[in-house]
């Protein structure tokens, strides 16, 4: 999304842009949360990417961010003051989804969004890529998880390097490109969920 007087054309090649305006404008979750955590407890993990936005555009602060509430959105409200690096898996990675859901941007690359949660867990994850989606949110998943593909708009699976099958998740769900056709642990699907 280009802003005033900003050409689209260097939307295109991020290499062209600052660190920061790609921040603002891509979040990302990883397939092992801890690669990308900067903060010392949950709490101001769950909010450094706005912090560090405000400070670069050198704005007055509003007023905290609502941490504590999406910490607890996640079910780790309880450890807000904890140390990102001592919290389990499953903990982990809802962390890395809560500071997402702080402040959402207009793209997010999300990398097994799902793996290692349990139900609830995983519910909240398909809850927030829903309502991210329905206000304009691109949403580029890789998963193995083929409870995300019916939320997706587009399928692109990739074996070895190679694309193996690029088009919706009913075509993919009727005549899976891997053998045995689930839980295609062999392959990655890689769903593109808005445009």
């Amino acid at each position: 999304m280009p802003r005033d007087g900003e050409p689209a054309e260097e939307l295109t090649d991020p290499s062209r842009q600052r660190p920061g305006d790609v921040a603002e404008r891509i979040g990302l979750v990883f397939q092992d949360p801890e690669l990308g955590f900067v903060a010392r407890t949950a709490r101001d993990e769950v909010t450094a990417t706005e912090r560090a936005t405000r400070a670069r555009r050198h704005e007055i602060d509003a007023g905290p961010p609502d941490a504590d509430g999406t910490l607890a959105r996640f079910g780790l409200g309880q450890l807000a003051d904890q140390d990102p690096f001592r919290l389990s898996q499953g903990e982990q990675r809802r962390l890395s989804l809560a500071a997402l859901a702080l402040r959402p941007r207009p793209c997010s690359c999300l990398d097994e969004p799902t793996f290692g949660l349990d139900r609830r867990g995983t519910e909240a994850v398909m809850s927030l890529l829903d309502e991210l989606k329905a206000v304009g949110q691109t949403q580029i998943l890789a998963t193995h998880d083929p409870r995300l593909l019916p939320r997706c708009d587009r399928v692109v699976a990739l074996d070895g390097g190679r694309v193996v099958f690029d088009g919706s998740p009913d075509e993919f769900l009727a005549d899976p490109p891997y053998s045995p056709p689930e839980p295609w642990r062999d392959g990655a699907v890689v769903a593109e969920a808005a445009r």
